[in-house]
């Protein structure tokens, strides 16, 4: 899955966030409760696709973040996501942050570039899947 990885300076604020659970292992084990982009009236299956990609893309940031200085312990103990809506195909990707506790730095995984990061962001990764 493809992604641009970085590690920030601190970020105290996640406004409009849904908080979401990751293991030490990179496994989404609570799916945030908004931002996933499905109805209530989806079938089973269309929901369950949309948790699959979800998941992919939060183990690829996972691996990402171990690249480039994430030692594993977040601030809070959740993760935050926002969906970003794609204007071509009507789906949704999604950005990812998680503040590390003992440090404060804050990781990030988009689908697309945030430029105005590479001004601050101590590194960088980008992932071609």
């Amino acid at each position: 899955m493809a992604l641009i990885a970085y590690n920030c300076p601190p970020v105290d604020w996640f406004v409009g966030s849904s908080q979401f659970t990751v293991d030490s292992q990179g496994t989404v084990i609570e799916y945030p409760d908004k931002t996933l982009g499905v109805e209530e009236d989806w079938p089973p299956s269309d929901i369950n696709i949309v948790k699959n990609d979800f998941r992919k893309f939060v183990y690829a940031a996972w691996l990402a973040f171990n690249d480039i200085g994430w030692e594993g312990d977040s601030r809070s103990g959740h993760w935050n996501c926002w969906a970003l809506p794609d204007a071509d195909s009507g789906f949704l990707h999604w950005l990812i942050a998680v503040k590390q506790d003992n440090n404060g730095q804050t990781f990030l995984a988009s689908p697309v570039p945030l430029p105005h990061l590479d001004k601050v962001a101590f590194r960088k990764v980008q992932v071609d899947g």
